[in-house]
């Protein structure tokens, strides 16, 4: 029962505090139970039970609308530029691979060993003359693009 009391006996002491409310230089409105200390900052004294005035709620409202929109643009900036450098690092590693691959063919149409392929027929031919010197053209050009 006291404490309820004590309160009670509080409540005109907290009502009665003084509120200032003023603009800073950088535009954001400031509230205080003390005046604010650089000179030239019209602190305006206000009812602690009363709202701010519309226009500072106004102020409030709209500095926080575009400060939301700005942290999202600023978050799909970033999601976007991520999407962006792991889409480049899959595609570099796309192309080490047919690189790769590229020049161990060259490699091996080089190296001599009797090659064979499959044709039309489903028969194994042997890679001799012209048809051999025609994959070697080819798997060197696939290594010269592939391994810019």
């Amino acid at each position: 029962m006291r404490p309820i009391v004590f309160l009670f006996t509080l409540m005109p002491l907290i009502a009665a505090a003084e509120v200032y409310s003023w603009k800073g230089a950088d535009g954001k409105i400031h509230y205080s139970d003390q005046p604010p200390v650089v000179r030239g900052i019209d602190a305006r004294k206000m009812s602690p039970l009363t709202s701010p005035p519309e226009e500072e709620a106004a102020s409030a409202r709209k500095s926080f609308v575009e400060n939301e929109t700005k942290a999202g643009k600023r978050r799909q900036q970033s999601r976007e530029s991520v999407g962006k450098s792991e889409k480049e690092k899959s595609e570099q590693e796309e192309q080490q691979k047919n690189c790769r691959q590229a020049q161990a063919a060259l490699k091996a149409i080089e190296s001599g060993e009797i090659r064979f392929r499959i044709n039309d027929k489903g028969e194994r031919e042997a890679l001799d003359g012209e048809v051999r010197e025609a994959e070697l053209s080819n798997a060197r050009r696939s290594v010269a693009g592939w391994c810019k």
